[in-house]
């Protein structure tokens, strides 16, 4: 992994965080904090993603075509350790709308799966769960859409 330097000067070996360049490096591009900054997953759809600090918010974009299933799947750090949710623009409401979430005691708690009738852009909030140490460690986020 490439990470470049941080602005403090450190390289990602001191810290695990990716810091990348969007699809290019298949890293997300900071900073995502907000929806409007999101890293869009990449064609692959998958993007690498790390929280790196415990008030880090990472978000990521995606589109899902009407009457689609789609399931988003985040590998490689511990679920207890961040939380995770889907969002949509509710064009009605005019803000963010909560579709579902990572459920860290649920059956399957690394991947949210749903279906959709409208379609249009999702968003994928990451950040540590209140309560714990939180984690750095990088993760995948993985789209798969049928």
């Amino acid at each position: 992994m490439s990470c470049g330097t941080c602005a403090d000067g450190t390289t990602c070996e001191n810290h695990r965080v990716p810091v990348g360049d969007g699809c290019a490096s298949g890293e997300e591009t900071e900073p995502n904090d907000v929806y409007t900054a999101s890293s869009e997953v990449c064609q692959n759809r998958s993007i690498m993603g790390g929280l790196k600090n415990i008030n880090d918010v990472d978000y990521f974009a995606f589109k899902v075509p009407k009457n689609s299933k789609y399931k988003v799947t985040i590998d490689g750090i511990d679920p207890n350790l961040i939380k995770g949710y889907f969002k949509k623009w509710g064009s009605a409401s005019n803000k963010l709308l909560n579709v579902g979430y990572l459920d860290p005691d649920g059956s399957d708690a690394r991947s949210i799966a749903k279906t959709t009738t409208t379609g249009g852009t999702y968003y994928l909030k990451v950040y540590n769960f209140p309560g714990t140490a939180g984690s750095d460690r990088p993760y995948m986020v993985n789209v798969v859409i049928e």
